[in-house]
């Protein structure tokens, strides 16, 4: 005798069939194996895919740690497919959380940095012979950071809380390191020196550039709290510390920084801090400076700053 629909072992119709249960299971696979998953034979449609790695394709990744996929009919990939209905807005408890909801849970933990105007007095000022401006040129508001002559320097800091090195960090820097490529140290990003210090190894995720260090090109630094290092950028062919640049670090921690600016991505995986490290220190949670070594000035601009961290236990109560 028969079973409806034949072999329960082989037909496609029964739930027993072994193929079936791996059309049907859910596949745990990291974004760049979902990238090649879904150019081959053997992705089907309705295919769950559960991702425990981000992809390494350019930022954003496609494919997004945590999150689970659908294989759709021409072999791409839909996320979140339980709510894509309604595209998982927030607007209320099926869809996510309202969104006041999401925001009074999240404050408890988030650090964040952006500041209201791009003004000087946004910031706490460090300075020895530099001069710190409001610059309007053409609607476009920046702060201009002045080092007159040798050895003067100057540096933004924004000192509010600490933030823990245990967890995803992300940077935005909309800035111009130096007005000119000769004798001059300039610095930006998460918890750097001032720019007149020599590096340390105190946990940090930051860009430097000078005519000694780097020719010019701008480069990554990063420390772990017992070692650091510096990752050139191979694709920077021309100087370029001296135009203005939109830059993006996102750091993974213990795994890597990726660096992103007009000339494309770069991973840097060496003396990545991570929850041993610890915390940042306030003076330093943001930091963009400039020193001079001649007697003519060097200018830095920052015309845009935007980074989230998580916020060090010890930073607010956020227990209830």
């Amino acid at each position: 005798m028969s079973l409806p629909g034949g072999n329960v072992y082989t037909s496609l119709d029964n739930a027993a069939n072994i193929a079936r249960q791996n059309i049907k299971g859910v596949h745990q696979m990291t974004g760049d194996e979902i990238i090649t998953f879904l150019a081959s034979a053997d992705s089907k449609k309705g295919m769950i895919l559960s991702c425990i790695l981000d992809s390494t394709d350019t930022p954003p990744a496609q494919f997004k740690k945590g999150i689970v996929y659908r294989v759709n009919p021409d072999n791409t990939a839909t996320a979140d497919p339980m709510n894509e209905s309604v595209g998982h807005n927030h607007s209320g408890t099926a869809e996510g959380g309202a969104m006041l909801d999401v925001i009074l849970e999240g404050m408890k933990n988030v650090w964040y940095a952006r500041p209201a105007g791009m003004t000087k007095e946004q910031f706490y000022q460090t300075q020895s012979g530099g001069t710190f401006t409001n610059k309007d040129a053409s609607n476009d508001q920046y702060i201009e950071i002045s080092a007159a002559t040798t050895n003067n320097y100057g540096n933004l800091h924004l000192a509010n809380g600490f933030y823990s090195f245990g967890y995803a960090m992300r940077v935005n820097m909309d800035i111009k390191l130096t007005n000119n490529l000769a004798s001059y140290t300039a610095r930006a990003g998460l918890n750097g020196e001032p720019a007149q210090n020599t590096t340390d190894d105190f946990p940090k995720v930051i860009i430097e550039a000078c005519p000694g260090c780097n020719g010019n090109n701008v480069r990554i630094i990063s420390a772990t709290g017992a070692s650091g290092s510096r990752s050139n950028n191979p694709k920077n062919s021309t100087d370029v510390a001296n135009v203005r640049d939109k830059y993006l670090l996102q750091f993974y921690p213990g795994v890597r920084i990726d660096y992103v600016s007009a000339t494309g991505l770069l991973q840097k995986t060496l003396d990545i801090p991570d929850l041993t490290s610890g915390n940042s220190t306030p003076i330093r949670n943001f930091i963009a400076g400039i020193q001079t070594t001649t007697t003519s000035a060097r200018i830095l601009e920052l015309y845009g700053l935007e980074a989230v961290a998580r916020k060090a236990d010890s930073s607010f109560r956020n227990n209830v």
